[in-house]
């Protein structure tokens, strides 16, 4: 993994681990988890998605919401135009 490009991100999953398989066959699952930060009602979330591929992503197969993760790898930003508005919109 490249050092200048990593993260961490240990919470707990939102909904159910979506598994997929792409066309060339590779194992695919996409997380959504759920980064919860404070205490009490002053508790804030982070909802961030995480994509798995390979012998990797076979480690999530039934993960549940709910199940508390860690996963580790590199951040990166997709950027789009938005339909409606024709704006450049980003996610990481």
């Amino acid at each position: 993994m490249n050092d200048h490009n990593s993260i961490r991100i240990t919470g707990w999953l939102a909904k159910d681990a979506e598994v997929r398989v792409s066309q060339k066959g590779t194992p695919m699952v996409f997380l959504n988890v759920d980064v919860s930060s404070g205490e009490g009602g002053q508790s804030r979330h982070c909802w961030i998605d995480v994509k798995v591929f390979g012998e990797q992503a076979t480690r999530f197969e039934g993960a549940e919401k709910g199940s508390r993760v860690c996963v580790m790898g590199a951040i990166t930003q997709d950027s789009w135009d938005d339909k409606a508005t024709g704006a450049k919109r980003y996610k990481h």
